[in-house]
């Protein structure tokens, strides 16, 4: 990470967003401490994907703030945030390995950490000599985690990152998730999957039309799909 600050806290503070007359999120507040994994559930529409955007700081709350270790948070403190979002945000005409060199370069993460990550997510069958635009769908959430990991973000945002990954690799992203929160880093998942929920995070916040119905300790599997299908306990 090219900024040199540890994150030990990350938080939102009464934060309301609005798209025109649409509210996205309202006095929404929350925070995660180094060695959590944060997992923000609710259904489509109620604020989850912007909730992400603005922790990234790539979205800027209407109302509110976002804090870094209790100060207000600057672009400034990108490179401390890896982002894996809907978008791929890798360069289709490129192949992995000129995406990830460009991304590392960017970052200031060395050489030996694009081949790491293309060891550890199984990118070397394609990685040369392929353009990304051309990848299928698992193959390019690969290199988005990838993209994602390559600077060892201190905060880790990730949205629905197991969309379109196998068994195999899904389980190589729990593992590679794990060994970020065991590092002493920090993490929020989105997701709809209530296993992956329960397998990685600590700790879960539902989100319902933009506000936070619930805040609780990591639950089971069979708790968390309770808790999407609105069975607040």
């Amino acid at each position: 990470m090219t900024t040199g600050t540890r994150v030990e806290r990350i938080a939102v503070r009464d934060v309301t967003k609005l798209f025109g007359a649409h509210r996205a999120l309202r006095r929404v507040s929350m925070a995660a401490s180094a060695g959590e994994t944060i997992g923000i559930i609710g259904k489509n529409g109620a604020g989850k994907s912007t909730l992400l955007s603005i922790l990234s700081t790539m979205m800027r709350p209407t109302l509110g703030t976002l804090e870094i270790n209790g100060r207000p948070a600057t672009a400034m403190l990108r490179s401390a945030i890896g982002l894996l979002s809907h978008k791929s945000l890798v360069y289709p005409a490129l192949t992995c390995q000129e995406n990830l060199e460009m991304f590392a370069r960017l970052c200031g993460a060395p050489q030996e950490r694009v081949t790491q990550l293309m060891e550890r997510l199984a990118l070397q069958n394609f990685f040369t000599d392929r353009p990304a635009g051309v990848l299928s769908r698992g193959q390019i959430q690969r290199l988005s985690l990838a993209r994602a990991l390559i600077g060892a973000p201190e905060v880790l945002l990730l949205d629905e990152p197991t969309s379109g990954l196998d068994r195999s690799a899904t389980a190589l992203f729990e593992s590679l998730v794990k060994a970020h929160r065991e590092s002493g880093k920090i993490a929020f998942v989105v997701s709809h999957d209530p296993q992956l929920i329960a397998d990685l995070c600590t700790r879960i916040v539902l989100l319902e039309l933009g506000e936070i119905q619930l805040e609780t300790s990591a639950r089971s599997a069979a708790q968390v799909s309770e808790l999407l299908e609105g069975d607040v306990k």
